[in-house]
């Protein structure tokens, strides 16, 4: 990707808010949560991605990370206009680490919603380190956090992806078309990492915050691996003194979302 795009700042538009889209994309979670913010941007986000002057191979991009910051709940009828700025582009290791900082707006340029998308563009570094050499020395992982104060498990349908895709805008035929994805060297559809997202705040939502999304005031998390319709998807809670910590495991036992974190 071109470093020159570090800095430049695009138009997303402007998304009408209906009670209709709210309700939409509360059924795929079974309640409301405030990921609903990604759908206002979530068309300009792919439009970035098609930038020739930005010049992202889209096929080798992963969403490595979600990070969200809520100044107010988004509420039908609002009118939101978003901008998303470029804000870093680096190396790490063999991959290249795009952060798109968006920020969305309701009127008089009221803050609503601040959002940091983290994408890895696998193999593309500018500057790869060296096929061969010492290895780095292995960090330590992180303590273990001990028994969960709450485990809830949710079952993906096997038209979620579907169902996602028409909610929310995000309709990458990974998601949607089964063959493409076996094209792409992945097992079938897999589900969209918002999806998993909003699945999850939905049960920290539930058990910590009295099932009120309006408490939340940040949440973020890592996408650690894939997940395909028909699966299981168990959360693992722990409550904070701030709100809760959150990770969510598969049906192996692998973590699909790690390092959860929402505060109210």
């Amino acid at each position: 990707m071109r470093r020159e795009r570090i800095g430049h700042t695009y138009d997303l538009g402007t998304h009408n808010v209906s009670q209709e889209q709210l309700d939409e994309y509360a059924a795929i979670a079974g309640g409301p949560t405030p990921v609903f913010a990604i759908v206002p941007v979530w068309r300009g986000i792919q439009e970035v991605n098609v930038d020739p002057e930005l010049d992202v191979d889209i096929g080798r991009i992963v969403h490595g990370e979600q990070r969200m910051e809520f100044s107010r709940p988004i509420a039908a009828g609002d009118v939101l206009k978003s901008v998303g700025t470029i804000e870093s582009l680096t190396d790490r290791g063999a991959n290249e680490v795009l952060v798109m900082r968006l920020e969305t707006f309701g009127p008089d340029d009221e803050a609503v919603c601040t959002q940091r998308v983290v994408s890895v563009s696998r193999g593309t570094a500018q500057n790869p380190p060296p096929a061969a050499g010492a290895r780095k020395p292995e960090r330590p992982g992180a303590p273990e956090p001990g028994s969960p104060d709450a485990v809830r498990k949710t079952h993906l349908a096997k038209d979620i992806t579907f169902r996602y895709a028409k909610a929310s805008g995000d309709d990458n035929k990974i998601h949607t078309d089964p063959e493409f994805a076996r094209q792409v060297g992945l097992p079938g559809i897999i589900v969209q990492g918002m999806c998993m997202l909003h699945i999850a705040t939905r049960a920290v939502v539930e058990e910590v915050a009295g099932a009120d999304p309006g408490r939340v005031s940040s949440l973020s998390v890592r996408f650690a691996s894939m997940l395909q319709p028909g699966s299981d998807l168990v959360t693992r809670i722990w409550r904070t003194a701030t709100g809760a910590t959150f990770e969510s495991i598969g049906p192996d036992g692998k973590q699909v979302l790690r390092e959860g974190l929402v505060n109210f």
